[in-house]
């Protein structure tokens, strides 16, 4: 379930339409953009779809995503929403009425099975960096990361340039056991004023099985 929340976290990618910040500290100048908007407040529309290692469709669906800095709320009306303060995700399984709550060490730029946005953040100490294009005309920025310890060899974020700005379109997560997680964005618009459904009341869902993980 875990890996699942990571692929429709991914939609968290957003259109960058600000100046894009110097280079510097080992950070890139295209993930300083996107990490900007993060902080700033973006919803999101968004289609995702999971492949195995034949390339064979896993599955796929539709939702929609609110982010602001390390706060998300992430809905899959068919199954699942994630919400998280940043502190603390709640994670309800709309078929089995279960909720799930985790803790999240706050400003973590590794784990991002915890903070999937923190890839944003990303930078040459956990990352290395490439970049390219792609055979349909996206730019892309390769992520792979430094320690052994994950289940993904890479991530890919595919964008469009439009003079100093940079419009993210598609993220896909490459997994070390063949399987590709895909998000293509479909809308964004800016966080409305005063947003804040970035924790959820477990009292508030009827009959609702609650597992509290937090230490």
């Amino acid at each position: 379930m875990k890996k699942f929340i990571l692929l429709l976290s991914f939609a968290a990618c957003i259109l960058c339409s600000s100046p894009v910040p110097s280079f510097g500290g080992g950070k890139d100048p295209v993930l300083s953009c996107f990490a900007s908007d993060l902080k700033k407040g973006v919803s999101v529309s968004y289609y995702f779809s999971a492949y195995d290692k034949d390339s064979v469709n896993i599955f796929s669906g539709k939702g929609t995503a609110y982010i602001k800095d390390a706060s998300f709320r992430i809905d899959v009306p068919s199954s699942l929403l994630a919400v998280s303060d940043g502190n603390s995700e709640w994670i309800y399984n709309r078929e089995n009425n279960e909720i799930t709550i985790l803790s999240i060490e706050r400003g973590s730029v590794k784990d991002i099975s915890s903070n999937p946005f923190y890839i944003f953040y990303a930078d040459g100490k956990d990352y290395e960096i490439e970049h390219g294009k792609t055979p349909d005309g996206y730019f892309t920025i390769k992520l792979i990361p430094r320690g052994r310890n994950n289940t993904y060899e890479s991530i890919a974020i595919d964008y469009l340039k439009k003079g100093t700005s940079y419009f993210p379109g598609r993220i896909t997560m490459y997994n070390k056991n063949g399987a590709n997680y895909v998000v293509q964005i479909r809308t964004f618009s800016p966080l409305p004023s005063g947003y804040n459904m970035f924790t959820l009341d477990p009292l508030k869902y009827v009959n609702a099985v609650v597992t509290d993980l937090r230490q």
